[in-house]
């Protein structure tokens, strides 16, 4: 009896070990970079760019727990406080939009929006339904009918180790644009010494 509990034991314990081992590959390489800290945050407005708008400087708190990242805001700073990533399950979730990891991407430096080239993790969702691309379709669609979202975030970092969040949301409502946004966050470690 003692021995059937002690294999029994055993068995558990083992299969327990070799499930925490068998990590997905997205968490591990992003935990890599995804570091618990402070971070000055610099905000750059895409859309706005074009018009000498100077970036907004920022801090928030980032913390990586049990495979969730989740960012804080310090003082008035709130914009990446929604933004919570699921490591375990390869999502990024945004107030109720559920972003399931896409693909990796390299970011050539003069699309990125900071003119340096990055490597980073796509997180997305196509809330259209590709139905304007069915040709017998588009013959219905008046810029009033169209309501749909997209939503793609791009979570990376570049050589100097500044980990870079690009949010592209989409938002149109009977052909009226509820939201749109384009902006990429450079997150900088703050030293402590």
């Amino acid at each position: 009896m003692t021995r059937t509990i002690i294999f029994l034991i055993l068995i558990l314990t083992g299969c327990a070990n070799s499930k925490s081992k068998k990590q997905n590959r997205l968490a591990t390489e992003m935990t890599a970079f995804l570091t618990s800290g402070k971070y000055d945050v610099q905000v750059i407005d895409l859309d706005r760019q074009s018009k000498l708008s100077t970036p907004i400087n920022a801090q928030l708190t980032l913390t990586n727990n049990l495979g969730l990242v989740e960012f804080k805001g310090i003082n008035s700073f709130s914009e990446l406080d929604s933004i919570k990533i699921s490591l375990i399950d390869s999502t990024l979730v945004r107030q109720f939009s559920v972003n399931p990891f896409i693909d990796t991407t390299s970011v050539p430096a003069d699309k990125s929006g900071i003119n340096e080239y990055y490597f980073g993790y796509a997180f997305g969702r196509d809330y259209l339904g590709g139905i304007a691309d069915i040709p017998e379709f588009r013959q219905f669609f008046k810029k009033e009918n169209i309501s749909g979202s997209q939503f793609l975030f791009i979570v990376g970092r570049t050589k100097n180790n500044d980990i870079i969040i690009r949010r592209i949301e989409r938002v149109v409502s009977s052909g009226e644009k509820v939201m749109d946004v384009n902006k990429v966050y450079v997150l900088n470690l703050k030293n402590f010494r």
